[in-house]
C-alpha cells in the first residue's frame, strides 16, 4: 500500500521490488488514503505483514495513519506490522505513544542488530549506502506494532 494514490513512481519501485524478490504471487500493490476506507480494503484477503519506511515524517497525518494501521490489524489479528522510525523530536514520540493508546496498539522496538542489518539504504534513489554501526541509532528504530 501506499499513501501515494496515482503516483506511478511508487508503483513501479515496489513492483520491481516484488519481481526482484520473486514474490509476484505473494505480494498485492493497493494504493490508499490514510483513514479512507474503500471496498477493495476491505476484500483483501489475509494480511501476514505490512512494511512501511518513513512514514512517520509528518505529525498531521500520524492519527489517519495510525488509524488506517488499526483498521488493518483489526481485520488481521495475526498481522505484523513493521515500519522505521526516525526519531526527529520527543514531542512527536510522545504524540505516537499517545495514539498508540488511543487505537489500542502496542509498539515494540526491534534492535538492528538482531536481523543482520548492516546498511542503511538511501531512499532518494540514489545508491547510497551507510553501514548501520556508523548511524546514531538512538535517532533511527524499527517497530513492531501490533493490536493490544
Amino acid at each position: 500500500a501506499s499513501d501515494r494514490v496515482g503516483n506511478l513512481e511508487w508503483e513501479e519501485l515496489a513492483r520491481r521490488n516484488i519481481n526482484e524478490n520473486s514474490v509476484e504471487s505473494k505480494v498485492r500493490i493497493l494504493g490508499i488514503n490514510w483513514a479512507e476506507f474503500t471496498k477493495e480494503m476491505f476484500e483483501l484477503s489475509k494480511i501476514d505483514y505490512i512494511i512501511a519506511s518513513d512514514c512517520f515524517y509528518d505529525k498531521t497525518i500520524f492519527e489517519d495513519l495510525i488509524c488506517t494501521v488499526s483498521f488493518f490489524l483489526t481485520l488481521n489479528p495475526s498481522c505484523h506490522f513493521w515500519t522505521c522510525y526516525q526519531n526527529r523530536s520527543v514531542g512527536r514520540t510522545l504524540l505516537l505513544d499517545a495514539l498508540f493508546r488511543r487505537w489500542e496498539l502496542e509498539c515494540d522496538e526491534i534492535p538492528l542488530n538482531t536481523f543482520d542489518a548492516d546498511y542503511f539504504f538511501s531512499s532518494d534513489g540514489e545508491e547510497n549506502v551507510t553501514p548501520v554501526g556508523s548511524i546514531e541509532e538512538e535517532n533511527f528504530k524499527l517497530w513492531e506494532i501490533y493490536k493490544c
